[in-house]
């Protein structure tokens, strides 16, 4: 005993260590960013709560707090999650955990071992007084003290690992097996309940193989149905986002067991208890044999000892970490099984289906990655195109036919349409009929092609099947979900097969080929896009890269990519300004994966990549700037003292079919960052349609956008929990008319129904012209200056 003190007193020190040198990381590491130095905290408390936790399970418990190895781990997961809230929600939202935690803390010093306990009453009281101060600050503190304040945290928590006294065998003890674990009935301690008691406890070795067994079988159940849903290919790689679905059903079972089973319950428990007394006493009074009992009897003391089997199985369990884990998942199992069953039914769900949770851990392995990939896509499409210097504009320049040098055209943009389901299918008609018309040459897709990761087998049905009967050449610009497969799937359909071979080729090599696409997998891609091309008769593969550019008589159109974290590589960078230079002289318009304004607030006060793409097209007199991304439609016109030149109008040409943004109609600031603006649909119509629409069980989250906001997360992060298809469609597109006799560019804006009036629009400023609320909606952009 003596030698496992020792063990585990080491393990507490070096524990403390551990959470002081994570304190300083949490606490310093917002002076070197405000974005990621939030991101690092969140990591820095994961990683403390692994700590606490892997503590408790070596020390069972007890030596280390497993709830506070749990709170800080949601804690780093709330900020993990920190785009979903406003800055004050997010301390909020903490301060909330952190008071819980202080509050366990408390308690359990009550209920433990004297010994420790003025320790347990220290940290309880420090969390909650920390937690009142960040609340207190929550308004006024910025990334740099949030970070203080946490790291604080972690540094109490290894003060506390470290100079707490050791556990001795004084502070165990042996609970009575003849009285019962439910204190709250008042029973006096008695032989009978000590024979159940002991029955129960020899019963829990018995039930922990088949216990195991279930949860394993149901475990690869899951995985086994994630894989044949996601079509997964097998391959370390491929298998990953079945293995995330099948972590996120694990932690769908742990918050029903939580959250919903367990309250159950309790409530159930307290509602029958004085029943549960009766009985009980009725047992003590009357031991007769079973045998001897009514039918009604034997079953009233068969529930009572079943409750008290539950209760002491429970208890066991939880004086482990690895107890009440498998405990709480064996609760959660069953009902997650039901869940999966029929979560297809529900349609695509961000929020609500784990298979789509995938796409945010394909999005921390890619987005540090993304410019090194298009850097060395970009060298390889231009060496095998024979060119020397990727900004020629040789390379990734388009010529869609029908276009001359003089003359009228136009060309539909459709931003982010890749669902595949509903909301997209509810534009085709509009897309096809304004696709076939004389004056249109050719389509453009601003962002996110292909939902939820880009993959190949997401092409047929939500690009070929939605655009099939549109004759005129695709263009595309990807999105940051196009980019989860490292885009694998947009060169393998977008691009020409030998840049798309090229690109690919050169991604890999980028990885050191350490990624499962191998020659054999790039031809297979190629083969497959080839295939569905020729059967849909879908004219795309036209262009040679991720961006593209575009000059015709007088007019320019500029494609940029702008990947997953709205930045520009440095090749891609030099590329643009020789397209800019080139577009010199001419009306240009340009096209971005992500929009400079959105949500009423400028995009790129805080993204020195993104403000530099801006600054960028201010300096060259770009007159047009549309983006997807945001899935709505949105007008914003930077006036001219803002941009040193000619006014810029901007667009958010979001709602080609993915599910609707309403962050912008429910949360529209007061003070915009422009004066003049418009957005689609209105506060109004969504306000309704959710009204409406939203399902019984939804109805809480739609309560709470409405009473309060959506506050502590902003009505934009909550968007994706009422992505469920059905009518009334909110989605648009927009067709650029670029008529040269007129000089002037027009664009039209489309619905589900057609082109949509002024009165469909929520405008500010001078934006709608006087008296046209029943005018179809039109944009004029005058040439004359170029």
């Amino acid at each position: 005993m003596a030698l496992m003190s020792r063990a585990l007193t080491n393990l507490a020190r070096t524990s403390g260590a551990a959470l002081f040198v994570l304190g300083a990381m949490a606490m310093l590491a917002p002076l070197f960013s405000d974005v990621w130095g939030v991101f690092a905290i969140g990591v820095a408390l994961v990683i403390a709560g692994a700590l606490e936790l892997a503590v408790a399970w070596f020390s069972d418990g007890r030596q280390a707090r497993v709830a506070s190895g749990v709170l800080s781990m949601l804690v780093g997961a709330t900020l993990f999650l920190q785009n979903a809230f406003v800055f004050s929600g997010l301390m909020s939202a903490t301060s909330l955990l952190l008071a819980v935690d202080g509050g366990m803390a408390i308690w359990r010093a009550f209920r433990g071992p004297r010994a420790g306990r003025w320790w347990g009453l220290f940290n309880g009281t420090a969390n909650i007084g920390l937690a009142a101060l960040m609340w207190l600050l929550r308004g006024s503190v910025g990334a740099w003290g949030f970070g203080l304040l946490l790291g604080a945290r972690l540094a109490a928590a290894g003060w506390q690992a470290w100079f707490a006294p050791s556990p001795s065998e004084a502070d165990e003890f042996a609970e009575l097996e003849e009285h019962h674990p439910d204190r709250a009935l008042g029973l006096p301690p008695h032989p009978i309940i000590g024979v159940v008691h002991r029955q129960a406890i020899a019963g829990v070795v018995s039930r922990e193989p088949a216990d195991f067994y279930w949860s394993v079988i149901f475990v690869i159940t899951f995985f086994a149905i994630h894989v044949g849903r996601l079509g997964a290919e097998w391959t370390w790689l491929g298998l990953l986002s079945p293995a995330v679905a099948t972590l996120g059903d694990l932690v769908i079972s742990v918050v029903v067991a939580l959250a919903v089973l367990r309250p159950l319950e309790l409530v159930w428990r307290r509602l029958t208890r004085v029943g549960e007394r009766l009985v009980w006493l009725r047992m003590i009074e009357d031991a007769s044999p079973d045998r001897d009992l009514p039918a009604s009897e034997r079953m009233a003391r068969w529930w009572a000892e079943s409750r008290l089997r539950r209760l002491v199985y429970r208890d066991l369990e939880n004086n482990t970490l690895h107890g009440a884990l498998r405990q709480t998942l064996r609760a959660g199992l069953p009902l997650t099984a039901v869940l999966i069953a029929v979560n297809p039914i529900w349609g695509f769900s961000w929020y609500f289906n784990s298979e789509n949770w995938a796409t945010s851990v394909w999005e921390r392995i890619t987005e540090a990655r993304t410019d090194t990939w298009r850097a060395v896509m970009i060298e390889a499409v231009a060496r095998d195109a024979g060119e020397s210097d990727a900004t020629s504009g040789a390379v990734f320049s388009v010529a869609p036919a029908g276009v001359t040098p003089e003359g009228d055209f136009s060309f539909l943009v459709i931003g982010d349409p890749g669902e595949g389901d509903a909301e997209q299918h509810a534009l085709r008609d509009q897309v096809l009929l304004a696709a076939r018309t004389d004056e249109v040459k050719f389509v453009c897709i601003a962002s996110d092609v292909v939902y939820p990761s880009g993959e190949m087998k997401d092409y047929e049905p939500n690009f070929y099947l939605p655009l099939k009967g549109v004759d005129k050449p695709v263009y595309a610009i990807p999105g940051n979900h196009d980019w989860y497969n490292a885009l694998d799937g947009f060169a393998a359909n977008l691009m020409r097969p030998a840049a798309a071979r090229a690109a690919i080729t050169a991604r890999v090599e980028a990885d050191l080929r350490l990624s499962s696409t191998t020659t054999a997998r790039i031809e297979r891609l190629i083969a497959d896009a080839r295939r569905l091309r020729e059967l849909y008769r879908v004219p795309a593969a036209a262009q040679n890269g991720p961006f593209f550019e575009f000059h015709s008589g007088g007019f320019s159109l500029v494609a940029v990519d702008t990947g997953i974290l709205r930045s520009v590589d440095a090749r891609e960078m030099a590329w643009l300004r020789a397209a800019l230079d080139r577009s010199r002289g001419t009306f240009t318009m340009a096209i971005l994966g992500h929009p400079l304004f959105a949500a009423g607030s400028y995009q790129a006060s805080a993204d020195d990549s993104f403000r530099a793409v801006h600054e960028l097209l201010r300096a060259h007199g770009v007159s047009i700037v549309m983006a997807g991304d945001t899935h709505d439609f949105e007008y914003y016109r930077e006036p001219a003292a803002a941009t040193g030149a000619a006014p810029i109008d901007h667009f958010v040409n979001g709602g080609g079919g993915a599910y609707l943004s309403i962050g912008t109609a429910l949360g529209f600031p007061a003070q915009p960052a422009v004066a003049d603006y418009a957005f689609y649909p209105r506060t109004d119509a969504v306000a309704a349609k959710l009204a409406d629409e939203t399902p019984p069980w939804k109805r809480p989250v739609w309560w709470w956008v409405r009473r309060y906001g959506a506050w502590p997360f902003s009505a934009e992060a909550l968007s994706a929990v009422f992505d469920f298809n059905r009518a009334p469609f909110f989605q648009s597109f927009m067709e650029v008319r670029v008529e040269r006799a007129q000089h002037r560019v027009r664009l039209w804006l489309y619905g589900v129904d057609g082109r949509l009036r002024w009165r469909d629009l929520q405008t500010g400023g001078a934006t709608k012209p006087a008296g046209a609320a029943d005018e179809l909606v039109e944009f004029v952009v005058p040439m004359t200056d170029h």
